[in-house]
């Protein structure tokens, strides 16, 4: 398979100061040629390179990178595509771009694109690739390849140094970590998502068993909307309350930790994890309660849906309402307990904010 990267150098502008503002952070780990997703090594002549592996889609050499990368400093760019015979090069400086090459086989063997005003180098290196006998080779690939090596004195199928001593070091895009914590989140919110909609659904069943005439009555009344919009709101307004309590608690195993500190900007996933747990596990209890709510206050304080059950059984008045909320009870205690249990661990479990 063929080679499929990109790099660029920068001359004039720290290692530091050029990893921050891309987002890199070291892997702990260095290898003699530029293997991984992205490596960097230091060049003669004062150049800092650093390599990508397409893997990565150039999220290092677009233009909305390399204008601000360039600020204050020059910036030589190439990439190549080896397996479809495209090459491009290109320079910055201060922001801009000064100039750029490129040569894509796709739109035929004589391609070649240029822009802005190119260095000296370049019709020296053109004249010669051009003239060399046809055949099977696409010399013309090799232009900005060759052309960026001029000013950095770097090729991709070459290493730094022949020297066991230069290593390229490799890096971790923070872009890629932040990608494995949204597949996590992801993952998380499976479950959550299911834990959600779990009293709603086992709710539903309990509806289902009353008779036709007791589940279509409510419908329409409008005191049943009445109740529906409260059932919302309740749920919210318990799923609040638990937090916060739970909040207490984790407050008097880690007094330090301050709320405005919770999901902060760079959280690391071992503390999201907890974190994430703390909020979402107490909510289908919430939602249990909630509902358990509305059907107490609609028996004890509205009488006309308290008289739709009294009817539905003259021998035994209410006993259909009564069992149903038996059962809705039960549940709304085991989410209730199991929802609380989770978040209160998570809440033990949380050391740090960050």
């Amino acid at each position: 398979m063929g080679a499929s990267l990109s790099w660029l150098a920068v001359r004039g502008k720290s290692p530091q100061v050029v990893r921050t503002e891309l987002g890199l952070r070291p892997a702990g780990r260095c290898e003699h040629y530029p293997k991984s997703p992205v490596t960097a090594a230091e060049l003669p002549g004062g150049w800092y390179l650093l390599v990508e592996n397409h893997r990565l889609k150039n999220q290092y050499v677009r233009d909305s990178v390399l204008k601000n990368l360039s600020l204050g400093c020059e910036v030589i760019t190439c990439a190549v595509e080896e397996h479809v015979m495209c090459s491009e090069a290109a320079a910055w400086n201060n922001g801009f771009k000064t100039w750029s090459v490129s040569h894509d086989s796709g739109r035929g063997d004589q391609d070649l694109r240029t822009e802005g005003e190119m260095p000296p180098a370049f019709a020296t290196i053109r004249d010669r690739l051009v003239a060399a006998p046809a055949g099977e080779v696409d010399y013309l690939f090799e232009i900005p390849v060759e052309l960026a090596g001029t000013f950095t004195n770097f090729r991709y199928d070459d290493c730094v140094s022949q020297s066991d001593n230069a290593a390229f070091e490799v890096f971790v895009s923070r872009k890629s970590v932040l990608k494995i914590i949204l597949k996590g989140i992801a993952l998380l919110l499976i479950p959550v998502i299911v834990s959600l909609l779990a009293p709603l659904f086992y709710l539903r069943t309990i509806s289902k068993e009353l008779p036709k005439g007791v589940r279509d009555s409510p419908r329409r009344n409008l005191w049943e909307l009445v109740f529906v919009l409260f059932c919302l709101g309740s749920w919210l307004f318990f799923s609040l309350r638990l937090f916060q309590l739970i909040w207490f608690f984790h407050r008097k195993m880690y007094p330090t930790h301050q709320l405005h500190d919770f999901w902060r900007e760079h959280i690391s996933t071992r503390s999201f994890i907890p974190s994430f747990l703390m909020v979402f596990a107490p909510i289908p209890g919430g939602m249990a309660v909630a509902f358990l709510t509305r059907s107490l206050l609609a028996w004890f304080l509205v009488p006309p849906l308290r008289r739709i059950f009294q009817t539905a059984s003259p021998k035994q008045p209410g006993k259909i309402y009564w069992q149903a909320t038996r059962r809705t009870a039960k549940f709304a205690l085991l989410t209730f307990f199991v929802g609380m249990s989770i978040a209160l661990i998570a809440a033990s479990l949380l050391k740090s904010l960050r």
